[in-house]
């Protein structure tokens, strides 16, 4: 089973609960800070020990690595597809 995709259909899944999201649902998403800037979008995700990674590239910026916890995460905008973080755009 090496190198094999193993998928659930999406309607299988469990019901999220408020402000839980499937990461892929994220994968795309516009990133803004609370001034208003773009940091780019997000392309993926890196489980760490502590807490998962967001990886968000473009933006004219090199890659940035912004941990996903409630500190920094301010706002996910589904229908928008805008996540708002409190993350300076110079970090």
């Amino acid at each position: 089973m090496r190198g094999t995709i193993v998928g659930v259909p999406r309607q299988l899944l469990p019901a999220l609960a408020e402000h839980e999201h499937y990461r892929a649902d994220l994968i795309g998403m516009t990133v803004v800070n609370r001034a208003g800037e773009r940091l780019g979008e997000v392309i993926g995700f890196i489980d760490s020990g502590a807490h998962p990674i967001v990886r968000v590239a473009g933006g004219g910026a090199r890659e940035r690595l912004i941990p996903w916890v409630a500190r920094y995460v301010d706002r996910v905008d589904t229908v928008a597809r805008q996540i708002e973080l409190d993350w300076a755009a110079d970090y």
